[in-house]
């Protein structure tokens, strides 16, 4: 099993060089908001009173990226109970699947950064037209106004959109970095799926974090985790990380069931390690055998024969006869009482009808 490479989840492991990172970000926000406190408190290693602010900021997709980016760091680094860290977990793993409703606020703001920045550089060139070659006013507002629709709609739009989205993916990195710090095994399966993230800042978060949290599986957790956790896993077999990959590997074997066996019998002919190919050859055989116990407990619960005609044969009457046949090595069957001449004509007119 490969050695475990933890994220410090200790206030005083923060480094110089991540205050002074996290200190840009938290000069940005405005004074009286509760996160900025909060990250103060961190940053001064002074005990966080409560997270309902960190939590509150998170789940508003209205808030701005700056704020919701230090609540997560701030998450990260708070000691937290087993409630509090269950309910942080919760949201942090929301945030980086993108699980939020989307902002509504965001369109609009877009359009204002576009018209703003079209409007500025339509006025330059209007200005610079004006005074290089002249021309009548009201020719030249005209010009003005067709430049700042084509500089707002035509460059700017997308290159807000672009923005916009980094800057939603800078707190979905936060987020996986903050899961890894707080080594909830919930999370496994939204940082397996971030691996292969769009974002390239958000895969880089959530190889470390991933090597975090796998290291504390244990056999108890066999059959715990989400239903996607273990394909995402297997996903994660061709992962460039050769160490991530052993991790992987580990956990298939302590967490792993049947949908494993065809991946790392594919890993144990093409593995592109030899460490790789050789730690999956030795896990292949458990999953295996779990995967023949598998399907043999699928095959008790499967039933022998059809039951089509079942509530006919209950709801079929029956004769005497038949039951004296069945029990005619016993003096009185152990369901049937001894009947009198008014029961036999009784059953009699019953088999009639029938």
């Amino acid at each position: 099993s490969p050695t475990p490479d933890p994220i410090s989840n200790t206030v005083a492991d923060i480094s110089f060089e991540e205050v002074q990172h996290v200190e840009k970000t938290v000069h940005r926000l405005k004074r009286g908001n509760l996160v900025r406190k909060l990250a103060r408190d961190v940053m001064n290693r002074r005990p966080v009173d409560t997270i309902q602010p960190l939590l509150n900021s998170l789940a508003a997709s209205t808030r701005s990226p700056s704020e919701r980016q230090i609540a997560a760091w701030v998450l990260g680094w708070t000691p937290l109970d087993e409630a509090n860290r269950q309910a942080a977990t919760s949201v942090l793993r929301d945030v980086l699947e993108g699980e939020q409703p989307a902002d509504p606020l965001r369109f609009v703001r877009i359009g204002t950064h576009s018209l703003m920045v079209g409007f500025l550089a339509t006025l330059c060139l209007m200005m610079a037209n004006v005074h290089f070659n002249g021309g009548d006013a009201s020719m030249v507002f005209m010009q003005g106004l067709v430049m700042m629709t084509m500089f707002s709609l035509v460059p700017m739009t997308p290159l807000s959109l672009s923005l916009d989205r980094r800057r939603v993916n800078k707190v979905r990195a936060a987020a996986a970095v903050s899961l890894g710090r707080l080594q909830c095994l919930d999370s496994i399966g939204a940082l397996t799926a971030a691996l292969y993230d769009r974002s390239p800042v958000v895969r880089r978060a959530a190889v470390p974090a991933l090597n975090s949290v796998l290291p504390l599986l244990t056999p108890e957790h066999y059959g715990q985790l989400g239903v996607q956790a273990i394909p995402n896993l297997c996903q994660a077999l061709g992962h460039s990380d050769i160490m991530l990959v052993l991790h992987v590997l580990s956990a298939l074997e302590i967490v792993g069931d049947g949908r494993a066996v065809r991946p790392l019998e594919q890993l144990v002919k093409a593995g592109r390690n030899d460490q790789v190919r050789n730690l999956a050859a030795q896990i292949l055989p458990v999953l295996q055998e779990r995967q023949r116990k598998e399907n043999a407990s699928k095959m008790l619960l499967r039933a022998s024969a059809p039951l089509s005609n079942a509530a006919a044969t209950l709801l079929r009457p029956a004769n005497g006869a038949a039951l004296k046949s069945l029990y005619a090595e016993e003096d009185t069957p152990p369901f049937v009482t001894t009947r009198t001449d008014e029961d036999e004509a009784q059953v009699l007119r019953i088999n009639t009808s029938g």
